[in-house]
Order: C-alpha cells, then structure tokens, then sequence
C-alpha cells in the first residue's frame, strides 16, 4: 500500500510546485521510502529527494509502504529497462504470482518479486486490457514516455482512491484530496449537490463528485488515457468504464452447487489476501462477515500466529464482546479489544475529520480508527475486514423491502405477501407497502415518490435545511439515486449500493483510517470472480423465504464458522452508543454547536438547527444523526476552510 501524486502542465515546463508539502500530506500512506519522476521532453530525472530546480512538464511522486518484496527492488517510480515506461501504483495485485507465470512464459523478464513490476509488464503486453485480468485493489499511473500518454486506472469496486483535478493548463492527481491543493491552487468551493447527499442521507462519494466542486474522483473500474502532448486533451477528458457487473447474466443453478462455489471462491480469496512479506491481523467486529474471515484464515494457516482487534462497546445492548470471543476462543487468536469512551471522541473528533477529507455520517467510523490504532501499535502493517459482505450477500436489513418488490415483478404475488408477514416476526426487518411501491412505479410517475415516502413515514426534505438555499442552487430535493425498473429489483439494489451508495462511503473510510495508521487494509469479499457469480445466482439465494439474509454464505461456511453466529439474526457492527456518548459531552456539544458557527453554514435552516440544540441541551430530544451530521459538517467546513461562494 502506498501513496502517489502527479502533475501535468499544459503550459511551459515548469520548476517544482510546492511538491515537499503535497508528499507530507501523504507520508503516512508509505513512511519506508519515497521516489520522484521529472520529464521533459529533452530530459528525464529519477531521484529520492525534491528537486526544485529541474525543469520538467511531468511530475510523478511515490511514497511506500513495504509490504511485497521489502528490498530496494520494490522502490517506485519502477521503469521498464530501455526508459520508456514508467510506473507509480498503490495496492496490492494479489494474483501477481500467477500473472508473472503467464507473462515469463510470453518472454517477459523480471528483477523483482514485487507485484508492481508484474503489473507494470501486464500493462506493457495487453493494455487496458490488463485491467480485467486483475484480482486485487490498485490505483495506478503509467507513463509512456514514447507516446507521451498517462494512463490512470481505479480496481473495481474502488477499495483504493485516485482524484483529479485539472483544466487547460494542469491536470493533477493523487491518492487523496489535501495534496492537490498543495501542487496547485485549486478552489475549495463545496460542491451543494453532493453537500445535498451527505446532510440527508451521510453519503459524500458519489460516482465521480466529491464535496468539493473542482475535485473529482476516478470512478471505480474506470480508467483515463491522456496525451500530454495535446494542449487540448481537456475537452476529451472523460474516463471509460472497463466492468460492468450490471450485464451479469443470471444462471441457473443447484442451491448446492453455487455453496460449494461460494466456498470455494471465498477460501481463494482468502488465501490470496493473505500474501505478504509483512505480519497479518484481521479486525474482528463479532458478526458473520469478520468471523468468516478469521476462521478461514485459521482453517487454511492452522498454525499462524492470528492476532484479531475488536472494538467493544461499553453500552451492554450493542457490545458484541460475546460473539467476539466465540471468534477468538474457535481461532485460538491473540485477542485485542478497546473501549474508547466519549471523552477520546471529543479530543480526537478534529483529528479524524482531517485524516478522512471528507465528512462521514456516523462516529462510528471513530471506532473502526481506534482498531486501526491498537492493530498499528501491535506492530501490524497488513489488515483483513469484512467491507463489501453486506453488498454481495444482500446483507441489509432493507434488501428485504427490494426482495418483495423482485417477487411482485415476476408476478410471485403470494410468496411476496408471505414474505412481508414472515419479516414482522424478524427483528428491525418490518417494511411497508408503500416502501415497496417505491420499487415498483414507472420511472415517468416518480413524483410520486415524496407521497409514498410521506406514508412509509419518511420526510421528503428535513425541515432543519435552508429548502430555498439548496433550490437556488438547482439541487434536487429528493435523492439523486433511481431505484430498479428491472424484475430482478434485489440484485439493482445490490449493485446500486455497491457502486453508488454504501460500499464507496465504507471503503473511504477504511482507506482512510488504515492509512493514517500506516496500515494496508484488505477486503477479501471484494473480488470481481466473487461478485459476478453471487450476481449471477437467484435471489432467493441470498435471502430465503424466512427472510434469512446472506442465506448461502452462511450455508457455505458450514463447519468453518461456529454455528451459534452463523445463527444470528441481529446486526451491530462498529456500533458505538451515541446517545450515552453525546449526553455526557453535552458541553462540549454547545461549544462545538454554537450560535456562530451553525450561522457560517446557509445551507442550514439556522433557527431549526438552534431549536434542535437546545431541546438536546435541555434533554427535551436525544442526540441524533441530524445533529451528528451537523456538527460534522460544521466542524469540517472550519478545518479545510471550505467556501460556499
């Protein structure tokens, strides 16, 4: 794992920007070493150390972290032998062994045992073709200094981040958002579209948008070819996507010929995230998804020293300590636990808004940074979690409301009505009609929506928002997000929330938090060969008619997951008390929430939001995600000195 960062000038060649202070931005993504590129097109400088006075139109810049092949070898920018191409990438290509097979026997040579030079030679032989070939997480750039092309390229489901910025005269990218002010002066102003997302609904990373307006993200399984010898290669900027899970065919197929398939692909999986050079833990929350992964992790190493860390709750109703040490007991794991209390939220909040760029919608992500602390003091620098499980394996408590909405389009009208009755009996499972019709109108009737909303309960806009505000700027009022127009409702919803809604918000926090921690966080559900076949299968494989979620990953742990968690049916995760946590730092909630600083935001209804506070002060309402999002969002504009203009 490991950070990088690229300039591109359009105008004369340029000396060194502010370089120095864009690499310290991203120093802990790879504190073991760091490399530099300079190009022009009458000369070339490979270096360890910040140039300032070399004239150049490119710049490349690289900062490690060692994971595969420790030695000298593995140093980035990597160059092919006769100077022509040249490489930065951060990631892992965990099926590199075999690629690296397939590629000596076309003729290829090789001077390491790192897996970006098996990359980098992929690249040379099949192009974007390459893409494809590909089982791991990557984002990378190749330079071509014959042709004067870039090529920039995300994985799959975006486990690793890479923006842009850019216009006629620059085009500048990095791993993450704080270094591209550093290289270029680029205005913070906020983007009210995506800020729209976030204060309704806690999602920031919408398809290529970020809450700044002129920074963007490369999409996931999108690449970017660009010529830096066309001055007017902004006007064809636009990436192209490479996968397209959507055109997944459905099969049929025996229930118990896809388990064994399911459990063969995640034992691969697993096997493969488990190459490294380096020590290996797992975080361990208690549920489904994180205990598979530590009892594969055991059931294919008996023998390895396993080291697991898990956040326990202090509030008894969502600690999941219980489950935690059937885990640890089953795995003979070294088992770390941490309770942070309110008090470490307080002092640290200021922190992780920093590290994360970007606001998050829950402090929960705070837990999950505490793990990655405790994992990095314990000397470890590789991670497996279990990110992505829920988006494949239709693991939701809502997937059930698409479910229904699947059934009633394929005209299985009385299994759709016993299944809405059998999920009354299921804890936190319960929909309503009108939630299902929302799946079911025509695309041309979507004014509907706000009504049915209205009846399942749901406001349309939230009162505390400046509605006029938001109008002025043209921003729609209801989610940007289409719900299914296909008969197969619950795979559109998977797929909608694996590349548009949850899973990228899930994904930047954990890069993100691992990071800070100089930590390469690995998610083992998040291979393309898993996800297009559990696609692929019949719904009612993923939830059964008793409403049983991840319905055939349960079923294909069998006799590797102990059968009392394979059993639950409750789902807590990183929970951390809020409510408990916020009523003791009532203060400190004042202070942060004061008159002023909700004021500095238009995009607040400011007399709702004082209300709001002070019913909570006064114990009148309880600390809720509105006023999570609101001190977030307050306290991030302050921090990065985001501008509304």
């Amino acid at each position: 794992m490991c950070g990088l960062l690229g300039y591109v000038s359009f105008l004369n060649e340029s000396k060194s920007r502010n370089y120095q202070n864009a690499i310290k931005k991203i120093k802990h993504r790879g504190p073991d070493d760091q490399g530099f590129y300079y190009w022009n097109p009458q000369n070339s400088k490979l270096t360890k150390e910040i140039d300032n006075d070399f004239p150049h139109k490119l710049f490349l810049g690289h900062v490690r972290l060692s994971i595969l092949d420790l030695s000298d070898a593995g140093w980035q920018p990597m160059r092919t032998r006769d100077n022509r191409y040249f490489i930065i990438f951060n990631g892992e290509i965990y099926n590199y062994l075999e690629l690296r097979n397939e590629l000596e026997k076309i003729g290829h040579q090789f001077y390491s045992h790192t897996d970006t030079e098996v990359l980098l030679n992929a690249f040379i032989q099949w192009g974007k073709e390459c893409l494809n070939k590909l089982t791991g997480m990557f984002a990378f750039c190749v330079f071509d200094s014959q042709d004067k092309k870039i090529f920039l390229a995300r994985d799959f489901f975006g486990i690793k981040p890479l923006y842009f910025s850019f216009n006629k005269e620059f085009f500048v990218f990095s791993s993450e958002i704080n270094p591209l002010f550093e290289m270029e002066k680029i205005k913070k102003d906020i983007n009210s579209d995506v800020l729209s997302e976030f204060l309704k609904f806690g999602s920031t990373d919408i398809s290529e948008k970020t809450l700044y307006q002129n920074i963007i993200q490369l999409p996931s399984a999108h690449y970017l070819d660009i010529d830096i010898s066309d001055a007017n290669y902004y006007q064809k900027l636009s990436p192209i996507k490479y996968w397209h899970i959507n055109k997944i065919d459905p099969i049929e197929i025996d229930f118990n010929d896809a388990k064994k398939r399911v459990r063969e692909l995640f034992l691969e999986n697993i096997m493969l995230h488990m190459r490294s050079d380096v020590s290996i833990g797992a975080a361990l929350s208690g549920g489904i998804d994180s205990s598979a992964i530590v009892m594969a992790m055991r059931y294919l190493n008996p023998k390895s020293d396993l080291h697991t860390f898990s956040f326990i709750s202090e509030d008894e109703l969502t600690s999941e300590e219980k489950w935690v040490d059937i885990i640890g007991d089953a795995a003979k794991t070294n088992m770390h636990k941490i309770s942070p209390s309110s008090f470490d939220l307080a002092e640290e909040l200021d922190i992780l808004i920093h590290s994360q760029e970007l606001p998050f919608g829950s402090a929960s992500i705070f837990a999950q940074r505490k793990v990655m602390n405790m994992a990095q003091q314990n000397g470890i620098k590789v991670m497996l979690d279990g990110q992505g499980a829920d988006e494949i394996f239709a693991g939701y408590n809502p997937y059930s409301t698409a479910r229904i909405a699947s059934l009633i389009k394929q005209f299985h009208f009385l299994s759709a009505s016993r299944f809405k009755r059998k999920l009354i009996s299921l804890p936190n499972r319960r929909t309503s009609w009108a939630q299902v019709c929302e799946y079911l109108i025509p695309i041309q009737m979507k004014f509907l929506i706000p009504t049915l909303r209205l009846l399942a309960g749901k406001k349309t806009f939230p009162e505390w928002l400046n509605r006029k505000w938001f109008l002025e700027r043209n921003v729609h009022i209801q989610s940007s997000f289409n719900k299914s127009h296909s008969k197969y409702v619950l795979r559109d919803e998977l797929i909608q929330t694996m590349t548009k809604t949850s899973l990228p918000n899930l994904l930047r926090y954990e890069d993100r938090n691992s990071m800070a921690c100089s930590i390469e966080s690995r998610v083992p559900f998040l291979t393309h060969e898993l996800a297009e076949f559990v696609f692929s299968l019949p719904e009612k494989y993923l939830i059964n008619e008793q409403g049983t979620t991840k319905y055939i990953f349960r079923e294909a742990m069998r006799g590797i997951v102990p059968h009392q968690i394979l059993e639950r049916k409750d789902k807590i995760g990183f929970h951390v008390p809020e409510q408990k946590w916020f009523s003791s730092l009532r203060p400190w909630v004042s202070t942060r929430l004061n008159n002023k600083s909700i004021e500095s935001i238009p995009a607040l209804n400011h007399k709702i939001v004082i209300s709001m506070r002070n019913d909570f002060l006064n114990g009148i309402r309880p600390f809720d995600p509105s006023l999570w999002k609101i001190l977030n969002i307050i306290r991030w504009v302050e921090i990065n000195q985001a501008s509304f203009s």
